[in-house]
């Protein structure tokens, strides 16, 4: 007898086992005339369930079995596991060529299914007809007996691989006997509120799979379930994030920015690109594409470019541009090099080409048309805020360690005259600080102490006591003649003062709770800007000149030698160039969220300058 295994091209196999002399002859029947059986039967074939490897259990299995091969009359079968019995035919007792496997009555482990067939001789002897003679072949066909199922959440792994684009799942593989299929989910978040069933994998040591319809750019939430006999295991759902790369942008000072990206490369899914700017949730400018080759864009209006959003997205192929809100952007934000001085604050120097920038250190005298500075004043400065500028634009003040006053002409930063500060206690300090042009500096103690100095002595001239209101939009304005005052007095009080022999008189309130005060440069009218009005007063006795209305927003800094100011609109990022005359909107501007300075065609802010088209 012998036991061997051929693999045939039907996915079947054949067992050949051969019995030497293998009769069975009751000693009644004779055996004369007849031939003997050959040594060797004929080689079987059985097919068992389509196997043609080891036979892996994991739960009850059913088994059907055809053999062929052979002519001979198939007289029993019997199939067993070690002593177990699992399936006996024979002749006297038919039954259909199928069999089960349960493995709760087997622990895990190797086992050989034992296969014994027995057919007859077929040389048609009387002992072949009662089936006395014949061929015996046997088999041991490996089984593994595993009911292991999937252990707890498991998680995916992520690779981005190229040519072609796509993104690569790994997860640890189940190659056990109860494994049926993997089944991959997929969920493009925000876009899809359900997952949406991507591939099934029969083979369990298939643990990849590369996701070719990945979206570049997009967040995907894969989820791998692994199906058995006793139901569907999930893994966790694994969340990938994508950004697209390659994101740059150079800022010009005439208010443009260039912007590059990485191409896109799965070809095959591109729809579009689609990127706009934003200092905050609204699109300012946009740029859509449908050129794959089109990866670069120049923005008109992104002002400094400080702080500018840009958030760009790859829309597949099939999404509709109306559904952009719906998918991921990859968000990227650009920061301007500063290219003047950094400065805490910025003044205007009436009849001159120049602005004075201060910082806690020095005060530079910058030139806007040529973009430089050409002098500086070093020093400890108290404040940068307290930076005063006369409306002649002839002599500017400051105050240095909090002890000093220095008066400095603005032609040659010569300085003038220094005289010691009032005598202010905790928790009072100098605050506010005004400068006229014929010798008066104005300041107060931040509680409820005016007072009012000679420059040209050092002198105090006065002290009175105001009610001051200096947490709230702090005000403190002297005339360019230096006899008139305005201040808060209150959350919702600006009050106007005219110097008399006793000191300050009210003459004039006006009762705003935000506003901005500035005085013409010829000294004959007071403008109180509020978030949506500009009031004009005369500077002799308050008197109202004129009233109009502004879009709301508020006041940034004024120009006053030729009458315009920069003011913010509701829209965040958004300002306009008004006439302060007339309100006439002269432009409108995209510049993002700081504070300005407005002189001539350029707009200033710490460590850039903005040159705009004249207005």
């Amino acid at each position: 007898m012998q036991n061997f295994r051929l693999a045939i091209p039907a996915i079947t196999f054949i067992f050949s086992f051969f019995m030497v002399s293998c009769e069975f002859q009751p000693h009644d029947i004779p055996i004369t005339e007849i031939e003997r059986p050959s040594n060797e039967g004929p080689p079987v074939t059985i097919n068992l369930n389509g196997y043609n490897d080891t036979i892996k259990i994991g739960n009850t299995t059913d088994f059907t079995y055809t053999v062929s091969g052979t002519q001979n009359k198939i007289l029993s079968v019997t199939i067993s596991i070690g002593d177990k019995v699992l399936h006996n035919y024979t002749v006297e007792n038919p039954q259909s060529f199928s069999f089960s496997i349960n493995p709760d009555e087997f622990p895990a482990g190797k086992y050989n299914l034992n296969i014994v067939l027995i057919t007859s001789s077929g040389t048609g002897s009387i002992a072949d007809k009662l089936g006395a003679e014949g061929y015996i072949y046997e088999l041991d066909w490996p089984v593994i007996i595993d009911q292991a199922l999937p252990q707890g959440p498991f998680l995916i792994e992520f690779e981005k691989v190229h040519n072609p684009e796509g993104l690569k799942l790994s997860w640890p593989a189940f190659n056990h006997p109860n494994f049926n299929r993997y089944i991959i989910f997929r969920k493009f978040k925000p876009y899809q509120q359900a997952q949406e069933k991507i591939a099934e994998i029969t083979n369990p040591l298939q643990s990849t799979y590369t996701d070719r319809s990945f979206w570049e750019g997009q967040d995907a939430e894969y989820q791998i379930i692994i199906v058995t006999p006793y139901g569907n295991y999930d893994g966790l759902p694994c969340l990938f994030q994508d950004n697209l790369t390659g994101i740059t942008a150079d800022w010009h000072d005439d208010g443009t920015l260039d912007v590059r990206w990485d191409k896109a490369k799965n070809l095959e899914l591109f729809g579009m690109y689609y990127v706009y700017t934003s200092y905050g949730l609204l699109p300012i400018e946009s740029y859509q594409s449908t050129d794959a080759e089109a990866n670069h864009v120049t923005f008109q209006q992104t002002g400094f470019g400080n702080g500018i959003i840009l958030r760009l997205a790859i829309i597949p192929k099939g999404v509709d541009i109306s559904d952009f809100d719906k998918l991921k952007f990859t968000e990227y934000i650009h920061y301007t090099r500063a290219d003047i001085p950094i400065f805490s604050t910025a003044k205007t120097v009436s009849e001159h080409d120049f602005v004075l920038l201060a910082t806690y250190n020095n005060i530079y005298r910058y030139l806007p048309d040529e973009k430089r500075y050409d002098a500086t004043i070093p020093g400890n400065i108290y404040n940068p805020e307290l930076v005063a500028v006369s409306s002649d634009g002839s002599r500017f003040a400051y105050l240095n360690n909090q002890e000093n006053f220095h008066i400095i002409r603005t032609n040659d930063l010569a300085t003038e005259r220094i005289f010691t500060a009032p005598p202010v206690t905790y928790p009072g300090s100098v605050t506010g600080l005004s400068l006229s042009d014929n010798n008066r500096l104005l300041t107060t103690d931040g509680i409820d102490q005016v007072y009012l100095y000679d420059t040209a002595t050092g002198q105090l001239v006065n002290k009175d006591t105001i009610p001051l209101t200096v947490w709230t939009n702090f005000i403190l304005e002297i005339s360019p003649d230096g006899t008139k005052m305005a201040t808060r007095t209150g959350a919702s009080d600006i009050t106007y003062f005219s110097i008399e022999t006793s000191g300050w008189k009210a003459i004039g309130n006006e009762k705003i709770s935000y506003a901005y005060v500035f005085f013409s440069i010829d000294g004959l009218f007071i403008y109180l800007v509020t978030y949506d009005s500009v009031i004009k007063r005369r500077t002799s006795d308050f008197g109202l000149v004129s009233q109009f209305p502004l879009p709301g927003g508020y006041f940034n800094s004024t120009d006053p030698e030729r009458n315009v100011m920069l003011h913010s609109t509701d829209f965040g990022p958004e300002y306009s160039i008004i006439d302060i005359n007339t309100g006439q909107v002269l432009k409108t501007l995209i510049l993002g969220t700081s504070q300005y300075t407005i002189f001539k065609n350029h707009i200033i802010t710490s460590g850039r300058q903005l040159n705009i088209p004249e207005f």
